[in-house]
């Protein structure tokens, strides 16, 4: 599972950065040179479904960390942080394999339809329900799981 889904993925693709957040804006064109797709950001836009699309596209870096950062490209993703009154998908699938700023990039040995099921259970009624058993409160509508609750997470055996 992942990286530090902030520090360790600006510092390996060189982002811009405004503020505190990514300017994900900077990186919405494909570049005629080699890139790699991205889910960039994480608002309303990004996880209003399950089934997205990479909105960004960084290029392609050789240093150490960003190695190691392309090694996780997949197609499956969580979040670190959720807020429950503007979400709308907490578990997300990508058409194609890409990294990400804000969601942790989730490698899994589950075939596609295994893991489109698991993204589809995470997001049922019961996976919500698993989620605030493990969640942690942050802040007002905010709360947080971090790489260890999602791993210990008692999920739908999708085999």
């Amino acid at each position: 599972m992942g990286v530090n889904r902030r520090g360790d993925v600006i510092e390996a693709f060189n982002l811009i950065v405004r503020g505190n957040r990514v300017a994900c804006d900077t990186y919405r064109n494909r570049p005629s040179v080699p890139y790699i797709p991205m889910i960039c950001g994480g608002g309303e836009e990004v996880a209003n479904k399950m089934l997205i699309q990479p909105n960004a596209y960084v290029l392609d870096m050789d240093n150490s960390k960003a190695r190691r950062i392309k090694s996780l490209r997949t197609r499956f993703f969580l979040p670190n942080r959720i807020r429950w009154n503007t979400f709308h998908a907490i578990a997300l699938r990508s058409t194609e394999p890409a990294i990400s700023n804000v969601y942790f990039m989730v490698r899994t040995n589950l075939t596609e339809e295994q893991e489109k099921a698991l993204v589809i259970w995470l997001n049922s009624f019961w996976g919500i329900l698993t989620v605030f058993a493990f969640m942690e409160i942050t802040e007002e509508a905010f709360t947080r799981l971090n790489t260890a609750q999602w791993r210990v997470l008692p999920v739908l055996n999708v085999r």
